[in-house]
């Protein structure tokens, strides 16, 4: 197996099925981000990347404007979502929701909305969410129990985490960031939770 940095306009001689287009026959890489490869089958994973809502998802978003019959809500997209709810929020709250549909124009609908209190927020690229959840949510649930924190990863790359150790929680998520496509990533970040936790 190859792993190996890619730029856009690079051309792909690997066969790939995603981010890529396609000139004269040959193919080029549509995005930054890196290739896997397997004997001439391959797979880019973007290292950066635009947060778009899928049904189903669950998102951190930021109240930010009260509406009749309901709120604006950023949720780390270009247009406001629309969360329908009697609930009283405030301006600037911060919340957890469900994408419940999205229209022709990525326009989001939000359902399943609760209000998060205190915590801290912490902000990655959302193409780096699948490696901090891992393999049904492997990574995230050890982060949680090794550091005792209340952890709402939102699929549009925003993380509240709350509880005692949530600076050593942010910091486990900082390395996952940084070190994504690291082999032996997990084992590292559970030394480093064993390591330093109480």
């Amino acid at each position: 197996m190859i792993k190996r940095i890619v730029i856009p306009g690079e051309e792909i001689k690997a066969r790939v099925k995603d981010h890529v287009y396609e000139r004269n026959g040959k193919f080029y890489s549509k995005v930054y981000g890196v290739l896997i490869e397997d004997k001439g089958v391959g797979r880019i994973v973007p290292l950066k990347g635009h947060y778009v809502p899928r049904k189903g998802d669950i998102v951190i978003g930021v109240i930010e404007e009260i509406k009749y019959g309901g709120c604006l809500v950023d949720i780390n997209t270009a247009e406001s979502a629309f969360l329908p709810t009697e609930r009283e929020y405030e301006q600037g709250d911060l919340i957890s929701a469900e994408v419940d549909s999205i229209n022709e124009v990525k326009e989001a609908r939000l359902t399943n909305d609760r209000k998060l209190f205190g915590g801290a927020l912490v902000e990655v690229d959302p193409v780096k969410i699948p490696r901090i959840i891992g393999k049904n949510n492997s990574m995230i649930d050890m982060i949680r129990e090794k550091t005792g924190t209340k952890i709402v990863v939102g699929r549009n790359g925003r993380i509240w985490i709350k509880g005692e150790e949530t600076s050593k929680a942010a910091e486990a998520i900082d390395m996952i960031v940084k070190h994504t496509h690291a082999t032996g990533l997990t084992e590292t970040i559970k030394n480093f939770l064993e390591g330093e936790s109480r």
